[in-house]
């Protein structure tokens, strides 16, 4: 089949280096697609200096500015950003036109959309008629794709409106094993965060357990792998808080890279955090993210320390780690310490965690894609 995947939200670039869940989540699919003998034509983000076109791994890569005159990056910036959102439909409309054009000329036969997409595959859809499938990691994504969609890839149907439940079919992130599995290097550090710096990461839960964690041990190190919009924030308060010589920030790695990284640190924490956030989207679904980082990880040998939450306990036992509170800091610095202090335990959670992470794999879940796909085109 010739399947083409519309992610114009997502940024992927040759080296992969975006440390981003949404562009591993992306070239992870489409690169295990590709593999089951399928042409992938990928519909991503385009940065200013991008090339419009890229064939990566065998992926073809077409990058498309989102507000079509301007990367949606440009357009997240500007003053005008709360307008312009009530004409998104003008740009979607622009973009799907470009698409029609290339399926007919590509021969597409079946459209994936990502929910961000807000509608485009479904706008394709409806100009082409070529049947389409949809995912969804949150709630956001359009009437009409989820319309037009023949199944809803997603963590939960809670979602959607009840007439589309039979659309829904459950998946979850996980992992590649040739990119995440543990490496044979030096521990230098005894935590890693690796994600990208956002809101509800409970990166400052971090650097409050870190003050407990250093009062008893006072040469901990904390790795924090990857960027995002938190970053410079949180080496500034690492600075200001005397903390500077126990933290490394990494910045931007390639996807091929993070393993190395991960593979330095001795626990991984994930400890999520929304409970400060005013988005009625956590207060109606709780944390309702994939927690993807966390597989990676376990992946990687390493013992996790996370929330408490539905959505991860599907996935993730207390065999693989300790669960903590949304804004413990307390808790997650005691969890860390007693993980330190027992490497007996350390290292029966880091093997348990390294067979669990592979019982599921990116080509676990390429397979169910590519039936529900198949099953659209007939």
């Amino acid at each position: 089949m010739t399947i083409f995947y519309i992610t114009t939200t997502v940024h992927i670039s040759k080296s992969l280096r975006e440390s981003v869940g949404s562009t591993t989540h992306t070239y992870s699919i489409a690169n295990e697609l590709q593999k089951c003998g399928h042409t992938v034509h990928v519909f991503s983000e385009k940065d200013s200096d991008d090339a419009s076109y890229e064939n990566i791994h065998g992926i073809h890569v077409h990058r498309l500015k989102r507000a079509v005159v301007a990367p949606s990056s440009t357009i997240k910036k500007s003053r005008s950003r709360h307008f312009l959102k009530y004409l998104r439909f003008i740009p979607n409309t622009v973009l799907a036109s470009q698409i029609a054009s290339l399926a007919k000329k590509e021969g597409c036969d079946v459209l994936f959309e990502r929910g961000h997409s807000r509608g485009v595959a479904g706008l394709v859809s409806t100009m082409t008629n070529i049947p389409m499938v949809l995912e969804t990691v949150d709630h956001i994504y359009s009437p009409l794709s989820l319309k037009k969609a023949k199944t809803v890839f997603s963590y939960t149907n809670a979602y959607f409106p009840e007439k589309h439940h039979h659309k829904y079919s459950y998946y979850a992130d996980t992992i590649d094993p040739s990119l995440f599995h543990p490496v044979t290097t030096e521990k230098k550090y005894d935590v890693v965060y690796c994600g990208s710096f956002k809101e509800w990461d409970g990166l400052f839960d971090i650097v409050s357990a870190a003050q407990e964690i250093i009062q008893r041990n006072s040469r901990a190190q904390f790795l924090m792998v990857g960027d995002g919009r938190l970053k410079e924030e949180m080496e500034h308060f690492v600075t200001k808080k005397g903390l500077a010589k126990h933290f490394t920030f990494t910045g931007k790695v390639p996807l091929q890279e993070v393993k190395t990284y991960l593979s330095q640190a001795r626990i991984g924490v994930a400890p999520f955090n929304t409970q400060n956030l005013n988005a009625p989207h956590f207060k109606k679904y709780g944390f309702h993210f994939p927690p993807l980082k966390i597989f990676e990880y376990m992946a990687c040998g390493l013992p996790v320390i996370t929330i408490d939450a539905p959505q991860i306990k599907k996935r993730v036992t207390s065999d693989s780690g300790f669960f903590i509170n949304e804004g413990d800091a307390h808790a997650l610095a005691q969890n860390i310490l007693h993980l330190l202090e027992d490497t007996v335990l350390q290292e029966q959670m880091a093997d348990f965690n390294v067979k669990k992470a592979n019982e599921h794999t990116w080509h676990d879940v390429a397979l169910e894609i590519e039936s529900a796909l198949k099953s659209a085109v007939i």
